[in-house]
């Protein structure tokens, strides 16, 4: 069976907390019970993370092993050996020398880990990263244009759609969209404590505040749960901070997270200035058609000439620092029509005015807020091999799964229309720019390329995760 996270009485007290907190706690419960909550839209629920799974005999002698046996696993398997392949039990024969290797509670994702992976894990780790295992946790990730941050958010969304599929089907749990109440595979004795997802995603496109920082934290405090802060602009919500603007929230975030004893961690990534110029292009001016949601003009062809006539210098510093939609420092080309003449709509005099000014990034503190208000800021091409696996160690307690995502930024092909493979379109590369054009955008992007080399030597030494057959967990340092 699935266990409470919190007794009633827990819950009543965490309740008395909130008022006195000053968290509108039907609000609050609101985003418990939306384990996927978009904060423009009607939030979608995804998810689980089991706490504590009933155990084995064998498994409640063994006080190394930090998680145990999905009870799942422990009904239909006995906690036998787990064929990754086809996630059925081998039988009970070989159960004792198996006792040591078998799968831990981490669900029924593409691969079960194993106690001798799971240490391996946490000795990796252990160094870098918080432990929101025990009691939950806080994850910001402030999501920058073009770095590789979708890869991130929709494998967390898609390890907690397989854990809900989990829990309906292998511990009976209600499922809110079936209309079948005779099902005999549901247990009627559960409450919605039972089967609530420990993981709560929360998309918030439009802005940050100080509310966030109080949902956050009566989340971890009182309901245990590991939240997910995807902090990612959309058009037009025009007063969303740039990562600079947002610094005294993050760092009142992080303190009051320290001052509660509540494990936080802060990330974001960056990219490599001709790579980040293209996949912006290749994706606002090519791949999608003019969308009220994209300020830009789109469904270009995707030619050299284009490219520069799109290009913004420093785009990435300036997104940081003083321009998070990417529209101020823009040509009016690469803006959708009439946009221009309608920005008095979304934008004061101030931020006008800066489209008629000198460019001007200021990347010194833009570096030092990545110093002080970010534990770890990641660069792109380490996105399958550091990043990824690091995300789903933290969020879910296995790196393994970081290994499943699909990774954007390797797409070859747009296509105009999935069912005439004949107008499909190439997006642009780097071997088909000029070496004047690459050169150009080096020189004028020098701020970004800084920004780009400061970080990749700061974190360089940060462990790579891979997932060896013969060898079980490699690691780089």
């Amino acid at each position: 069976m699935c266990t409470k996270v919190l007794s009633e009485d827990v819950i009543s007290s965490s309740a008395a907390a909130a008022v006195a907190a000053n968290v509108n706690i039907d609000e609050v419960d609101a985003t418990v019970n939306a384990d996927v909550v978009n904060v423009d839209a009607k939030p979608t629920v995804t998810g689980y993370y089991k706490d504590n799974a009933d155990v084995t005999k064998e498994e409640e002698l063994d006080d190394e092993s930090p998680r145990t046996c999905s009870a799942a696993d422990a009904d239909a398997l006995d906690c036998d050996k787990i064929d990754n392949n086809n996630k059925k039990g081998i039988g009970p024969e070989g159960k004792e020398e198996y006792l040591e290797s078998k799968p831990l509670d981490h669900g029924i994702h593409n691969h079960l880990i194993t106690k001798q992976e799971q240490h391996q894990q946490d000795e990796l780790y252990k160094d870098y990263l918080p432990n929101f295992h025990d009691n939950g946790g806080i994850l910001i990730f402030f999501h920058l244009y073009k770095t590789g941050g979708s890869s991130i958010t929709e494998l967390i969304v898609d390890i907690k759609a397989d854990q809900e599929q989990e829990l309906i089907h292998g511990y009976g749990c209600d499922n809110d969209n079936e209309e079948d109440e005779e099902d005999e595979s549901k247990d009627s004795t559960k409450n919605p404590t039972d089967c609530q997802s420990r993981v709560v995603f929360i998309n918030n496109r439009e802005s940050i505040s100080t509310e966030d920082i109080k949902k956050s934290i009566w989340l971890v405090e009182y309901k245990k749960k590991v939240v997910v802060y995807n902090f990612h602009v959309e058009f037009p919500a025009t007063m969303y901070p740039t990562l600079v603007e947002a610094e005294p929230i993050l760092k009142e975030w992080k303190q009051t997270a320290k001052d509660k004893n509540i494990s936080y961690f802060a990330t974001t990534l960056v990219r490599e200035p001709l790579g980040h110029a293209l996949s912006f292009f290749n994706f606002f001016h090519v791949a999608i058609a003019n969308e009220l949601w994209s300020p830009f003009q789109g469904d270009m062809d995707p030619t050299e000439d284009n490219f520069l006539k799109t290009y913004v210098p420093n785009r990435l510093c300036h997104i940081m620092y003083d321009d998070a939609h990417s529209i101020l420092e823009a040509p009016n080309y690469a803006l959708r029509d009439g946009l221009v003449n309608d920005l008095y709509h979304f934008m004061d005099e101030n931020e006008l005015n800066r489209r008629k000014e000198p460019s001007f990034c200021d990347i010194t503190k833009v570096l030092e807020v990545l110093d002080t208000s970010f534990d770890y800021v990641g660069v792109t091409e380490k996105l399958s091999t550091h990043i990824l696996p690091m995300f789903t160690y933290l969020v879910f307690g296995d790196a393994s799964w970081g290994l499943d995502a699909s990774i954007k930024k390797k797409v070859d092909t747009f296509y105009d229309n999935e069912e005439d493979k004949k107008l499909e379109i190439k997006p642009l590369k780097k071997h088909n720019l000029s070496e004047e054009t690459k050169t150009k955008v080096l020189q004028e992007s020098s701020l970004d390329q800084q920004l780009y080399e400061t970080i990749l030597t700061k974190f360089n030494h940060w462990p790579k995760y891979e997932l060896s057959k013969e060898e079980g967990l490699e690691s780089e340092l």
